[in-house]
């Protein structure tokens, strides 16, 4: 049997413009934004506008653990106006957040406030428990 759909992507995929998530304490498994694939862990969501973003607040000690990439956006369905706030990201082997590049995608609308993205891995020493790669990877990025 499939898992679950996860909390965050759930919560995405119902939101409207405006909406307002407030995550609980604790963790929640990495997510992908916007792929056309009806996988567990993708919000198959729209977002929300400029003058009405959907927020994704944190404000109670949530964080957001990847195993590969903690969010991951794609453009596959248009999407944006999306704020996370009041959240510690920990990337998995590769990105805090990654915007998925492809021929012609913008990414808009996407704001971090008060989001600490926190690795596990020492590029300075080349030590750590778990190795990742970048805290933010984008291309395609407008109004970031």
């Amino acid at each position: 049997m499939p898992p679950r759909r996860a909390p965050l992507a759930a919560a995405l995929t119902v939101a409207r413009p405006g909406a307002r998530i407030e995550l609980g304490p604790g963790d929640y498994g990495g997510i992908g934004i916007g792929f056309t694939k009806d996988a567990y862990w993708n919000a198959r969501t729209s977002g929300g506008t400029r003058a009405n973003p959907i927020i994704v607040d944190g404000k109670n000690r949530a964080r957001i653990v990847g195993d590969s990439d903690a969010i991951t956006v794609s453009q596959q369905l248009k999407n944006g106006f999306i704020t996370f706030q009041n959240l510690e990201i920990r990337p998995g082997t590769r990105a805090g957040v990654l915007f998925s590049q492809g021929e012609g995608w913008v990414h808009e609308g996407y704001r971090f406030l008060d989001v600490s993205i926190v690795g596990e891995w020492d590029h300075a020493t080349d030590t750590g428990p778990r190795a990742s790669k970048w805290g933010v990877y984008g291309r395609g990025l407008k109004d970031f």
